[in-house]
């Protein structure tokens, strides 16, 4: 599978980082320059996906941008 990041930017300024591809906790080495770069994350949460065994990890990532 094609590894892949994918930003999102809300018109409020908080972002959404979503990593596509990646197995293990490589998705957290992959994403930490963003999170370093880009502010604090305020949420983690690993998709359902990555808790099934050889299946990429995805990770969703909430920087920034005004409290909920």
């Amino acid at each position: 599978m094609k590894q892949e990041i994918h930003v999102d930017i809300s018109p409020d300024g908080s972002l959404h980082i979503e990593a596509h591809g990646f197995t293990g906790t490589s998705c957290r080495a992959a994403t930490a320059p963003l999170e370093q770069a880009l502010g604090v994350v305020r949420s983690r949460r690993l998709k359902t996906e990555s808790r099934r065994a050889n299946v990429a990890t995805q990770l969703r990532n909430r920087l920034g941008g005004a409290q909920p």
